[in-house]
C-alpha cells in the first residue's frame, strides 16, 4: 500500500535562509516554535508558533526558519 499523506519534522537552533524549495505535492506547514519568514515580491511576510502556511504543489519557497528567542520546530503535511 502506498503512503497517501507524509509527515515531515523540522528543527533549528540557528537562521537557516532557504532560497527556491521545490514543494513537490501540496503541503501544509505548522510553525510549532520559533518564525518563518517568507521573502515574497520584495516584502516579508512572518508565520509565528501556531500558525499555518499552505503551498501548492510545483512550487517554489524563499524563506528563513528563525529560532526567534527558541528552537525553531515545524511541521510539513505532504497529500
Amino acid at each position: 500500500m502506498k503512503k497517501v499523506i507524509l509527515v515531515s519534522h523540522y528543527q533549528g537552533i540557528a537562521p537557516q535562509a532557504l532560497r527556491n524549495v521545490p514543494v513537490h505535492s501540496p503541503s501544509i506547514f505548522a510553525i510549532k516554535q520559533g518564525r518563518k519568514i517568507m521573502s515574497l515580491h520584495e516584502e516579508s511576510l512572518h508565520i509565528g508558533g501556531g500558525d499555518w502556511l499552505v503551498a501548492a504543489a510545483g512550487s517554489q519557497l524563499t524563506f528563513i526558519n528563525e529560532p526567534h528567542h527558541q528552537q525553531f520546530s515545524s511541521v510539513q503535511v505532504s497529500f
